[in-house]
């Protein structure tokens, strides 16, 4: 596991329904109020916390059999085999949240997992009770941890060690170079200087924070340990959009940030540091930036994995009563009284980037749509509107360009604007078809009846695909680009069948309206244009994503005669534009005879 991946997770869905964002950055933070520390059980949502505890997950070889078995069978398509080498390098990555047991180059585990990867796959499949080579990997971790933790407790450290060590950070990104043996002689350092500098408080934090890094555990907790990693890495595996995540750890499953609520939060980005965390970005008072986060709600920060650490903040931020922070800032330890934000006033749906661009004998507007968020048909439908009073356009251009998806109901609202409560998309599961949605109907004055067009590329995935693809599908506005990336299928969340997690797996794919297939095969736009984003990856290219799939056509005559509508001639006069390709693609969209109903195409 590197932290370039894996310190920017999303926080718990449950989270992003509780209240709004954190208080405004704009303004200069309020002196700290100190308050005097008290240890016993932080209240949240206004029951006892199950706070996160910062030790490595775990799961026995049992409960690892069924995590497995169970994501297996929800999967929309039988499971394919397991490429050993693939699970085998997640494997060590999700293992090792530092540098230190797995990934490093000193460190024995990662051959032995590749060494062992199909019989750590069968194990995990059933085919051999006990999991021992689990316990083979278990006994190598022991040996080498301990190893790591007598040259921690033994290493010397001289001369002078300067206080804004405290503040450095010491772990690599994704790909780690630095031995273990190395980062192990540089925490030494740091907890030296975290002794001298930060007394009294640091003896615990220090105690805590090594506990996590060189855990004294027997071989077979370790094997737990390991199991827990695999069980990650497997699912990822089994569905390349697929997780399981345990309890105290969801929040790297949901990308709750596209949520019409988002969550609640105490920093935007996080780094970590020996023994706690730095605020990169976006702290809410009355913490800094430059803070390095050492506890929160009495949890010692220093040595957490990644998504226990977001999962910390997020409860912190969503609690109804105050939690402490301490801190280090300006060479002293703080200790913060963190407000109660439940009561915060709602955020409203996000600004999308609109640009009037001359066309023909008026303007359109291209409309920038980077993701799917859950509340875009609200969004699109202000940004409309607000242009509509400043004066007319003759058209509506959404950019999906690079919009890599996000919420079905999202597309679905957006859909509403452009074709009210016209049949959408018909899907399937493993063993039934699902009764196609429709899309949303919002109030009249909010639709948009005039010209709508899309423009996509190779990197126009998903939920994006689906407004493309719909609007197409029923002769409502052409698109204009490169093929779409393909990826024609749904993911569900769930808890796992044991309660120890919750999972994310491809239960579902889908097809246009008209029945086409999108999953593996992409989208062809009305009319090819280069935006120069091919050659990437696409879901053709990735092990284990689902077949195409195609549906029945869900279109009724009358939907069909509501939805069509031209895209008007421009004349060659289109621009300027702040992006060259658009002006191209635009001039290209309104040449002659190019202006006709886009044609319904046959599967």
């Amino acid at each position: 596991m590197r932290f370039s991946r894996r310190w920017t997770v999303g926080f718990v869905l449950a989270v992003a329904l509780l209240g709004a964002a954190a208080a405004t950055r704009q303004t200069p933070p309020p002196a700290p109020r100190v308050v005097e520390r008290a240890p016993g059980v932080v209240l949240l949502n206004g029951a006892p916390g199950a706070l996160p505890n910062g030790q490595a997950p775990v799961l026995s070889c049992e409960q690892a059999e069924a995590i497995v078995a169970h994501a297996r069978e929800q999967l929309v398509s039988p499971p394919v085999g397991v490429d050993a080498r693939a699970f085998s390098r997640s494997f060590g990555d999700w293992l090792d949240p530092y540098g230190l047991w797995s990934a490093a180059p000193d460190a024995p585990i990662q051959a032995t997992i590749d060494g062992l990867a199909r019989e750590l796959v069968a194990e995990l499949e059933g085919a051999h009770r006990q999991c021992a080579s689990f316990l083979k990997i278990g006994g190598e971790l022991k040996r080498w941890v301990d190893g790591l933790a007598v040259e921690f407790e033994g290493a010397k450290v001289a001369g002078v060690v300067d206080p804004s060590v405290l503040s450095s950070s010491i772990f690599e990104g994704e790909k780690v170079t630095q031995p273990a043996r190395d980062l192990t002689q540089t925490l030494a350092v740091h907890a030296r200087a975290f002794r001298k500098f930060a007394e009294p408080s640091a003896e615990n934090l220090i105690v805590t924070a090594t506990a996590r890094y060189f855990p004294n555990l027997t071989a077979e907790t370790w094997q737990r340990v390991a199991l827990s990693a695999a069980v990650r890495a497997y699912v990822q595996a089994l569905d390349p959009h697929g997780a399981w995540s345990p309890r105290d750890e969801e929040g790297s499953l949901y990308e709750s940030e596209l949520a019409a609520a988002p969550p609640l939060r105490l920093w935007e980005r996080i780094e970590p540091t020996s023994f706690g965390l730095r605020i990169e970005a976006g702290a809410a008072v009355p913490l800094m930036d430059g803070d390095v986060l050492l506890s929160l709600a009495g949890v010692a920060t220093g040595g957490m994995p990644p998504e226990q650490a977001e999962a910390l903040g997020s409860q912190a931020a969503s609690g109804r009563v105050a939690a402490e922070a301490m801190v280090w800032r300006d060479g002293k330890v703080l200790v913060l009284e963190v407000p109660p934000t439940s009561n915060a006033s709602p955020v409203a749906a996000p600004e999308l980037d609109v640009d009037r661009i001359r066309y023909g004998t008026g303007d359109i507007l291209l409309v920038a749509i980077h993701d799917v968020r859950e509340d875009l048909g609200q969004s699109l439908a202000t940004a409309l509107l607000k242009a509509r009073a400043e004066r007319s356009f003759l058209g509506v251009v959404l950019d999906l360009r690079g919009n890599g998806g996000g919420d079905p109901e999202g597309a679905s609202d957006a859909l509403g604007l452009f074709m009210p409560g016209v049949p959408l998309f018909p899907m399937r599961r493993r063993h039934a078809t699902v009764a196609p949605d429709r899309a949303s109907v919002p109030p009249f004055v909010d639709q948009w009846r005039g010209p709508v067009a899309t423009l996509v590329d190779s990197e126009t995935a998903s939920a994006a695909e689906m407004i493309a693809g719909a609007l197409m599908a029923y002769g409502r506005g052409p698109s204009i680009g490169e093929r779409t990336f393909g990826k024609g299928c749904v993911q569900e969340y769930f808890p796992d069948p044991i309660g120890a997690g919750s999972m994310r797996l491809t239960t579902m794919v889908y097809a246009l309206p008209d029945g086409r297939a999108v999953q593996k095969v992409g989208i062809t736009p009305t009319f090819p244009f280069s935006f120069g984003s091919g050659g990437g990856e696409s879901e053709a290219s990735m092990a284990g994503a689902p077949d195409a799939w195609s549906g029945v056509d869900v279109r009724t005559p009358l939907s069909l005669r509501s939805s069509r509508s031209q895209w008007p001639r421009s004349g060659g006069r289109v621009g300027p534009c702040s992006d060259e390709l658009v002006c191209g693609a635009l001039t290209a969209l309104g040449a002659e005879g190019k202006h006709v109903a886009t044609a319904l195409r046959g599967r």
